[in-house]
């Protein structure tokens, strides 16, 4: 539907062109050119959606789209039509100036002057009543006759109307007669009326002697019927009016050609509302428009880009340095979580409801506003309806748009209580976390019992040396008196808390309660540290060792492990406890004497305390420590060979072969770390020990390997040591 103008009138003619070029287009659609009283009507309809496209003046568009009364919206500049005139036609022979034209119309004593207009609430009569009260025109000596564009054309021609006024196109009709003529205005009433009246700009009269005002006009459409025809497809079919050639074709061909020719036109009247891109890609304006669009996109890249420079100022930051950019994710992520999925649904919803509402039309005709809708306003309804309950009138007519409108809404709310509720829980779940409080699940896990000064640095090397050097992922549980405190007070400890690397139980491992929080019976692994350097540290410690042999025989027959399956280490300060903390099932011991013993080697072979920084500590240029596990199908072909068949095979891949751990496992296939057992099985096969470096009984030497066993190794990086097995040819 196409909104004109008065019938007879150059918008109706107008109309009527463009609904022909459009009507060309495709044959599935007609285009109908319907009469209206001009510019505002116009607008109206368009507002009401009755309208498709309308024929609008510059200044009606732009009060309209800017004004303070009801805007209209989504709407796009699809082509300038031409530049109308403020006409009023005079029967002289002659044009005559606006003081003759006011002297003229108040000499009448008794008799009023008649002036044709089409409309009283058309842009032509609001802008006849600017004029005169700007230039001092009593009205009070007209009288207006309302009546068509056909038919005022005919009275002014019998000589019943005296004078005619309209905002158009030259009328043919008229220009031929010889007893008529027009009004001018001189270039100081231009120039006042010019800056009293919005967006009227000078005008020439055909002989290009006498001024008067004018306003462009232009053809615009609702977003909503363009997208659905296809832009381009509109545009070209409008270009098409270069093969026409009648006087409004030939008005609008001319209207192209200056905006093609002359940039500041556009700048002049186009830069304030939303234009098609393809017409201005048909007028030739490449790099100097800015779309709203292109604005969007550039407004979307200057946050992208202020949130990359933010995040990475923030990373830089202390406060990163004690929280890590991981804690975010970690903290956060559940958040982050839902609301993609309550956007996604709601987002899913809208455009389900845009899809019934438009199925409705297609199969009843009746046409929903929301369907004129850009997806911006459809959003900002929508929110509003939620939040306030007004929905301006505007209501989905298909049964599913209903529902889906209202699964929009309860996606809105319960979204955001769920969001609530989880962030909630998490903030608590996080307090339990950073007292110790929480019951943990893990399996395999590596607990630290005991904390001291050292604590901090032993669990920065293991996590270095996992993450680093071997490529594995180790998690850790710390067990403490007052683990809140001991993560408030340690920036490093803090910020593993915050990234989940690792764990506290607040309390004491002896205790069963403690025991069970931790899962220690499914740990990998257990550390036992000592408090301080006295002997009752080293008894404190022991107390620990029996607490856990025992919890761990009792939990034996429920998990399926057996009894001494939970890998123990314990720091001990004095010597004279190390049979003891055997007896209690601790299968490493280490002795902080052993520094003493180092000192003294160091002495005697220069050289020595080198080479235990070098084994010891974790760096991209020495060797370090890893353990080859035969069971593994890629380390297949180390088995069943002696310790000498492996160590030159291993050396030319630059591995260095250090011993063979004899590992031995029980029936449900988890490995055997009862010394005792152990010892037994070793005592079997004639060996004296499980780490067997530089083989020296026959037993030893002559010993193959299994499928059980593990190689420790010295290698330059996790890395090279996988190649070099890969590559290793026995």
């Amino acid at each position: 539907m196409i909104s004109s103008g008065s019938p007879g009138g150059n918008y109706y003619k107008t109309g009527a062109i463009i609904s022909e070029l459009l009507g060309k287009m495709d044959e599935s659609s007609i285009f109908i050119s319907v009469p209206s009283t001009g510019s505002i009507d116009n607008v109206n309809k368009i507002k009401k959606r009755f309208a498709d496209f309308a024929l609008v003046q510059q200044d009606v568009l732009l009060n309209n789209f800017y004004g303070d009364n009801e805007r209209i919206k989504n709407i796009t500049l699809i082509l300038p039509l031409f530049q109308e005139k403020f006409i009023i036609y005079t029967h002289y022979d002659s044009p005559i100036s606006f003081e003759k034209f006011r002297e003229v119309s108040q000499k009448r004593d008794r008799t009023k002057i008649k002036i044709g207009v089409t409309s009283k609430k058309g842009t032509t009569y609001d802008t006849f009543l600017s004029i005169s009260g700007l230039l001092g025109l009593d009205l009070n000596s007209i009288s207006f006759v309302v009546e068509d564009y056909s038919v005022l054309i005919e009275k002014f021609k019998s000589g019943e109307i005296d004078y005619f006024i309209t905002f158009s196109l030259p009328i043919e009709e008229i220009e031929e007669r010889k007893q008529a003529s027009i009004v001018y205005f001189s270039h100081e009433q231009i120039l006042l009326l010019k800056s009293k009246i919005r967006q009227l700009s000078e005008s020439k009269f055909s002989n290009d002697q006498h001024k008067t005002l004018g306003v462009w006009s232009f053809l615009i459409g609702l977003d909503s019927s363009i997208k659905w025809i296809g832009e381009e497809k509109v545009i070209k079919s409008l270009m098409k009016v270069y093969e026409r050639d009648d006087l409004i074709s030939k008005e609008i061909q001319n209207t192209l050609t200056q905006f093609k020719e002359y940039d500041h036109w556009h700048d002049d009247h186009l830069s304030n509302v939303p234009v098609s891109q393809y017409l201005l890609k048909e007028l030739g304006y490449k790099t100097n428009y800015i779309d709203r669009y292109y604005i969007q996109f550039v407004f979307f890249v200057v946050v992208v880009c202020f949130t990359l420079w933010a995040f990475y100022s923030f990373n830089k930051s202390d406060f990163v340095h004690r929280i890590g950019r991981i804690y975010v994710r970690t903290r956060y992520k559940y958040i982050f979580l839902e609301v993609i999925v309550f956007v996604s649904l709601y987002l899913i919803f809208i455009q389900v409801l845009i899809y019934f509402e438009n199925r409705l039309f297609i199969e009843t005709a009746i046409k929903n506003e929301i369907l004129d809708m850009g997806y911006k306003d459809i959003h900002f309804w929508n929110f509003v309806r939620i939040f306030t309950g007004n929905d301006g009138g505007i209501f989905p007519l298909s049964s599913m748009g209903k529902i889906m409108v209202s699964a929009s809404a309860y996606t809105i709310w319960i979204g955001g209580l769920i969001i609530i509720f989880v962030e909630y829980f998490n903030y608590q779940l996080n307090i339990k976390r950073r007292k110790g409080l929480v019951k943990l699940t893990y399996n395999d896990h590596l607990i630290i019992a005991g904390w001291n000064e050292s604590t901090p640095n032993v669990i920065r090397e293991l996590l270095l040396a996992c993450n680093s050097f071997n490529n594995k992922k180790i998690t850790i549980v710390c067990i403490a008196k007052d683990p809140e405190s001991i993560i408030n007070n340690n920036d490093y400890i803090n910020s593993l808390v915050q990234k989940k690397v690792i764990s506290f139980v607040s309390g004491y491992i002896r205790q069963k309660k403690t025991l069970e929080q931790s899962n220690a019976n499914l740990a990998k692994t257990i550390i036992l540290l000592s408090d301080d350097d006295t002997i009752q540290s080293d008894e404190r410690t022991l107390l620990r060792a029996l607490s856990i042999s025992k919890f761990c025989k009792k939990k034996c027959s429920t998990t399926g492990k057996t009894a001494n399956s939970v890998y123990v280490i314990a720091q001990v300060n004095n010597s004279e406890f190390i049979e003891d903390f055997t007896n209690a099932g601790v299968n490493g011991i280490i002795n902080k004497n052993i520094a003493d013993g180092i000192l003294v080697q160091s002495i005697l072979n220069p050289g020595v305390s080198k080479l235990m920084n070098n084994i010891f500590s974790y760096s991209n240029d020495t060797n370090e420590f890893y353990a080859i596990d035969l069971s593994r199908s890629g380390n297949s072909s180390l088995r069943n060979k002696t310790f000498d068949e492996l160590l030159l095979p291993l050396r030319e891949q630059g591995i260095l072969l250090v011993a063979i751990r004899v590992i031995y496992r029980d029936e449900s296939n988890n490995i055997i770390v009862d010394e005792d057992e152990i010892n037994a099985r070793l005592e079997k096969e004639g060996l004296y020990r499980q780490i067997i470096t530089n083989p020296i009984t026959k037993a030893e030497i002559s010993r193959n390997t299994t499928s059980d066993d593990q190689l420790l190794v010295l290698a330059v990086s996790a890395m090279k040591l996988e190649r070099g097995i890969e590559n290793i040819n026995i």
